[in-house]
């Protein structure tokens, strides 16, 4: 069993005296391999999300400006900040 890249932080766990059997460390690093691959593709839909806001927020800012398009620019980026947020906190807990 070769342990690698982010799954060093679980090295000790994974090396350990603690009575975990070679089947039961195959199946702990498939599940974390598996999270990595949901988080990724996680990140990548926010980050799809984030581009469309911006291109969103683009379009209501061309042309005349009135205040239904002032509110919803205003409601894009209260959207923005929120997925910026979410992005921030997956790339913070690699």
């Amino acid at each position: 069993m070769e342990v690698q890249g982010s799954h060093m932080k679980w090295l000790p766990f994974l090396m350990g005296g603690d009575g975990i059997d070679k089947r039961q460390k195959e199946v702990f690093l498939y599940q974390l391999d598996r999270e990595e691959a949901v988080l990724g593709d996680l990140a990548r839909q926010y980050k799809k999300a984030l581009e469309d806001i911006e291109e969103r927020i683009k379009m209501l800012q061309s042309g005349e400006m009135t205040q239904s398009k002032a509110y919803q620019i205003d409601f894009q980026k209260r959207i923005k900040e929120q997925v910026e947020a979410v992005i921030e906190k997956l790339h913070g807990d690699e």
